[in-house]
């Protein structure tokens, strides 16, 4: 998988969107962000945590290149960004996949996308399809299978790409608490073994903590970024905080949050 320097850039952009009733609004606001991906020894991931109303959706889109920014730009490695270019993908919200195709076929359609020259390499999928663990239901069809087994199609999909980046998009918060463990899990050992690069939005602050190595932290209406935080993958054991670690993390977050935002029950999920 690739595991190439990848340097993001997002300068000063903002977002606006026209309502029903043609009357625009803001949903972005003055989004300036450097990201460096390290290339070496595993992958990285970078997460917006982002109450509701915060506008991540629409600043992953831009940043995957699916819709361009009303104002500003978008670089990787200095060359802008103004439309998908295979080397970021995007996941979204609700996964999809095509209900008359089977698990093995939704994946190999990727390969008819203009980022592939020629079919991919039966050995390949067969990687893919054992890496997120499907290796079982290639000949299953999807339409009747939870969000989080269309998560790993997508997932599939998305390393037959050989990206530099995936993006995930919000998805694990419909999902029960056994099968986002699974998936965070599965993730992270993504991260590990093939140093691929993840960017995900949440508004759950126990799952930015679980998978992030660094958070933006964002405020709504319109969204913008306001504040940063590192976190030292090397305190985990066993891929978790201790619960001390986990509490200090935590407050620093609502800390942060509190100090230019008025927290409410409904602003982040649990």
């Amino acid at each position: 998988m690739s595991n190439e320097n990848l340097k993001l850039e997002i300068i000063k952009a903002d977002h606006f969107y026209a309502d029903e009733n043609g009357l625009s609004f803001k949903v972005l606001e003055n989004i300036n962000f450097d990201l460096n991906f390290p290339s070496e020894n595993s992958g990285y991931i970078h997460c917006f945590l982002a109450p509701k109303n915060s506008g991540s959706s629409t600043l992953l889109k831009i940043i995957a290149g699916l819709i361009k920014p009303t104002n500003g730009q978008i670089r990787m490695n200095s060359i802008l960004i103004e439309k998908p270019t295979g080397k970021i993908v995007y996941i979204p919200e609700d996964p999809s996949s095509y209900p008359w195709l089977n698990v093995i076929e939704n994946i190999k359609y990727v390969s008819k996308s203009e980022f592939f020259s020629s079919e991919p390499e039966d050995e390949k999928i067969d990687k893919i399809l054992k890496l997120v663990e499907l290796e079982d239901y290639r000949n299953h069809y999807p339409h009747n299978k939870s969000r989080g087994f269309r998560f790993r199609i997508s997932l599939a999909m998305s390393l037959l790409l050989n990206p530099s980046a995936i993006i995930i998009d919000n998805i694990f918060k419909c999902l029960s608490s056994e099968t986002k463990q699974e998936l965070y899990n599965l993730i992270l050992k993504i991260k590990t073994d093939l140093k691929i690069n993840f960017i995900i939005a949440t508004n759950n602050i126990s799952e930015a903590i679980t998978l992030s190595d660094s958070i933006s932290l964002m405020k709504p209406k319109p969204g913008t970024i306001f504040d940063s935080i590192e976190l030292n993958q090397a305190n985990k054991i066993d891929g978790r905080y201790l619960r001390t670690d986990y509490l200090t993390i935590r407050n620093q977050i609502e800390s942060k949050y509190e100090n230019i935002y008025e927290l409410n029950p409904g602003s982040f999920s649990i």
